[in-house]
């Protein structure tokens, strides 16, 4: 299975670029730092194809209007400049206009559209818009295969800021016996809307850590994240005292992106409520194991293998049964995956919206 972008363009190391003039980018940040996330990869994308001026604006609307409220009240066919001030409390004037804005998020929807309305320029949403006017929405970034080649609509990859290009290759992890010094990162998430994680299973998490250090030499880098309970941040902050653990990022003292550098282990293992976190490492090109718990909503498996755009080097595991001999076979017969470059894939669809000219040579 192959991405499919405008044109069925694909970039590669011989691309060349009608100009190189600056490409000034509106980034429409909301309160979730996944949503900035694909914004940021957007962004960094196109990185490869020009130059990039990128400046974040924060978007909040007011207290008493809720996200659910937004599609109703764009139907009062607000101006831009009276919308943007009484959905967000923002001023346009004091807004420099942009070459193009990009945004992902229920709440910069209509941020995105009125901007897009008063500076004349295209508006790209990464994921899928719905309930509002599509008119000023240049192009949604989806990975549901049953829109390529619609118009407005380019299959891509999640978008995120993982450039695989700028890592190591990974070691093969083919055998038990190459798990000796393998580096193995673990990123920690914690209960969503549609996961809960109980007590055992956070033990079993620590426990596998554990273990699989001591039985099979892994050298475990570890990362939480803002919904990572204190318990585990706690043990696994233990681990990393005691030297089971290589390396510990404490999300609790490190802050958000402190993580990338993980991204280049040889495989990475994430915990299955954070689909932006299984699309970072399966846009890192690594073997990736997801712990699954429990309680989990239906429709989440099939979104996590989503976000995995069907390349396959992914494998979910049940924490119930989860012990070290079925972690090291799931490791062992992971096939490799077979994604493209996102950023590459990305970067090809976007890229004629902006009105950036590629020339693919020979």
């Amino acid at each position: 299975m192959t991405f499919q972008p405008i044109g069925s363009m694909l970039l590669n190391e011989q691309s060349a670029f009608a100009s190189e003039k600056s490409l000034k980018l509106m980034l429409l940040e909301d309160k979730k730092p996944g949503h900035f996330h694909q914004v940021a990869g957007v962004a960094r994308a196109l990185e490869r194809l020009v130059p990039v001026v990128s400046t974040p604006l924060k978007i909040r609307q007011r207290r008493a209007i809720h996200v659910g409220l937004l599609p109703l009240l764009m139907k009062l066919q607000l101006s831009p400049r009276l919308g943007l001030w009484l959905l967000y409390d923002i001023n346009i004037d004091a807004i420099e206009r942009p070459d193009g804005i990009v945004g992902s998020g229920r709440s910069t929807v209509p941020a995105g559209i009125l901007l897009s309305q008063h500076f004349g320029v295209p508006f790209v949403f990464a994921g899928m818009v719905s309930g509002y006017d599509t008119q000023h929405v240049a192009m949604q970034l989806v990975g549901k295969r049953r829109f390529a080649g619609m118009p407005g609509f380019a299959w891509v990859p999640k978008p995120t800021s993982i450039d695989p290009e700028v890592y190591p290759v990974p070691r093969p992890v083919t055998s038990i016996a190459a798990m000796e010094g393998a580096e193995f990162a673990l990123l920690i998430g914690g209960d969503s809307t549609d996961h809960r994680f109980t007590a055992e299973e956070w033990q079993a998490i620590t426990a596998l850590v554990s273990t699989t250090h001591e039985r099979f030499g892994v050298a475990w880098r570890v990362s939480t994240s803002r919904r990572s309970p204190v318990g585990i941040s706690d043990a696994i902050a233990a681990l990393a005292y005691e030297g089971t653990v290589a390396e510990f990022v404490d999300y609790r003292s490190a802050g958000p992106g402190s993580a990338t550098r993980l991204y280049g282990a040889d495989v990475i293992v994430v915990t299955h409520d954070s689909r932006s976190m299984i699309a970072e490492a399966s846009a890192a090109r690594r073997p990736v194991i997801a712990l699954r718990p429990q309680d989990v909503t239906a429709s989440s498996p099939g979104k996590a293998f989503a976000s995995n755009g069907g390349f396959g080097g992914l494998a979910v595991l049940d924490i119930a049964s989860l012990h070290a001999d079925a972690f090291a076979t799931a490791v062992v017969a992971l096939p490799p995956s077979t994604a493209p470059n996102a950023m590459q894939v990305i970067a090809t669809a976007v890229a004629p919206v902006f009105g950036v000219e590629v020339k693919l040579t020979r």
